[in-house]
């Protein structure tokens, strides 16, 4: 495992923006934008603040007992999916990611798929919905993006988190192979996250069976990605795009869009290059 103190920095960094983004954005959007003046929106902010928090706490005590505990850590690693980027059991890959690297990349990525998904005029590329507008459209972009996906996605991270914790607890135990630990982990995590994601969204889309198939494989992906990467990040930038586009189409034209976000997204590829691709042929 890489130098304890950096693996710390990162993964308490990476708390303090979901708090920013969540509860700081999120309230003062509401407060300062009079949001909250509608009771729906000051609802919808007190149901997904309260669980996240309490998820995030729960992410960092099981990141804290995986660090300090060595136990099968040759044989199992010792990554939970947050910021452990590369860590077992995701692709050691991915090591020399930063999380910076990995907004940077999660943003070409799923904003191109989001981009495209619009462009061939479907609601979202995911079939998630986000919550409704109440705030000029500005405003209620910046909410739902900033709200939604991260207290979302925090529910799935402990999940994966705990269930992994739980994995390695059970093959250290029973002496399991390397090998049954990855298929135990990429078969049943995916299941058991799309099985959450699932149950999350039945109010939302409970009489549309082709929604909730598409929310069930969109959760169960999001958690495959998570493991392979070892990051929280591609997996809330895929949501944070889905319900962007999707509140965007509302707002704007297809055309305008096109071409204010096809702009965002070539500087975002031509950034990268520079930084990622061209400094490291340098550095080589």
């Amino acid at each position: 495992m890489e130098n304890k103190t950096k693996l710390i920095i990162r993964t308490l960094s990476l708390s303090t923006v979901l708090i920013f983004f969540m509860v700081l954005i999120s309230q003062t959007l509401g407060l300062g934008k009079t949001g909250f003046d509608t009771e729906s929106v000051f609802k919808q902010f007190v149901f997904y603040i309260g669980p996240a928090i309490a998820f995030l706490i729960g992410v960092l005590a099981i990141f804290f007992i995986e660090l300090y505990n060595k136990e099968g850590d040759a044989q199992y690693g010792s990554g939970i999916g947050f910021s452990e980027n590369g860590e077992s059991p995701a692709f050691s890959y991915f090591k020399k990611f930063s999380n910076i690297r990995f907004v940077l990349m999660s943003t070409i990525v799923f904003g191109t798929l989001g981009l495209f998904a619009l462009m061939t005029s479907q609601s979202a590329f995911t079939g998630v919905g986000t919550i409704a507008q109440q705030f000029t459209a500005v405003d209620s972009l910046m909410f739902s993006s900033a709200l939604v996906p991260a207290a979302e996605n925090l529910g799935s991270a402990f999940l994966i988190a705990f269930l992994l914790f739980a994995f390695r607890k059970y093959a250290r135990a029973n002496k399991l192979s390397k090998e049954n630990f990855l298929i135990f982990s990429f078969v049943l995590i995916p299941l058991l996250v799309g099985i959450y994601g699932l149950s999350n969204h039945l109010l939302r889309y409970g009489g549309q069976e082709s929604s909730l198939i598409i929310v069930f494989f969109f959760w169960s992906f999001g958690a495959l990605i998570t493991l392979l990467t070892g990051s929280f990040i591609p997996f809330w930038f895929m949501h944070i795009f889905n319900n962007f586009f999707f509140d965007l189409k509302r707002f704007a034209s297809n055309e305008s869009i096109f071409a204010f976000s096809g702009l965002v997204l070539i500087a975002c590829v031509i950034a990268y290059f520079l930084i990622y691709v061209q400094r490291g042929k340098n550095a080589s």
